[in-house]
């Protein structure tokens, strides 16, 4: 829909994105015909969320610090494959105050 593709082009544009992490897909996240399953895409939020939080040497959130995703949206574009490698880049939009 209009507010994806916007959200989409916004990510795209943004100069605060983090560096791209790498993470690879295993043997365990794709199903028979070798299609990554749903749920993996969760995990792969959540190591953007750590690569821009906890980024070595200086991390924005404290050791202790926790976070939260309070919400996501996942728009399928495309289907991810096992043999294959994924770059994750993680920005943000907007800060809430809850």
């Amino acid at each position: 829909d209009a507010r994806s593709a916007t959200i989409h082009q916004t990510l795209l544009n943004n100069k605060n994105i983090s560096p791209l992490e790498k993470d690879i897909v295993r043997y365990g996240d794709a199903d028979q015909q070798g299609y990554v399953n749903n749920a993996k895409f969760v995990t792969f939020v959540e190591s953007g969320c750590v690569a821009l939080l906890y980024p070595a040497p200086q991390p924005l959130a404290p050791a202790d610090g926790l976070f939260v995703v309070a919400h996501l949206t996942l728009d399928f574009h495309a289907e991810i494959n096992w043999p294959s490698e994924v770059d994750i880049g993680t920005g943000v939009i907007r800060i809430g105050n809850s």
